[in-house]
């Protein structure tokens, strides 16, 4: 497919390629940073990610719930939750919101291309 060819909307487009210009900016960051920082960054990559889809795709109720609460841990006080409990939780969620998904696919969906 040439350049030319488009078939992405050009706002998400160019959110996808802030998107991936982030997640290689944090990979470089980390290579000078503390390891402790990287789980903090992959879950903000996550959150970045769920904000893109609710803005191109609409609200989806379990995925604005997981965004949600990356967003209560990062800015409401969280008595020293650790970020592994953040991640054993959000991981199960997501696990659920996949199967979902799949769930909810038409057998056309999810036939491969």
């Amino acid at each position: 497919m040439e350049h030319t060819d488009r078939q992405l909307p050009a706002r998400l487009r160019e959110d996808l390629v802030l998107l991936t210009a982030y997640l290689l900016s944090t990979g470089h960051g980390l290579l000078h940073e503390p390891a402790a920082y990287a789980p903090a960054r992959a879950v903000d990559a996550a959150r970045r990610t769920l904000g893109l889809l609710a803005e191109h795709d609409g609200p989806d109720r379990r995925l604005d719930e997981v965004r949600a609460r990356i967003d209560e841990f990062f800015t409401d006080p969280h008595d020293g939750e650790p970020l592994a409990e953040l991640l054993d939780e959000l991981c199960v969620r997501m696990a659920e919101v996949v199967d979902a998904f799949q769930e909810d696919a038409s057998p056309a969906e999810t036939q491969p291309r």
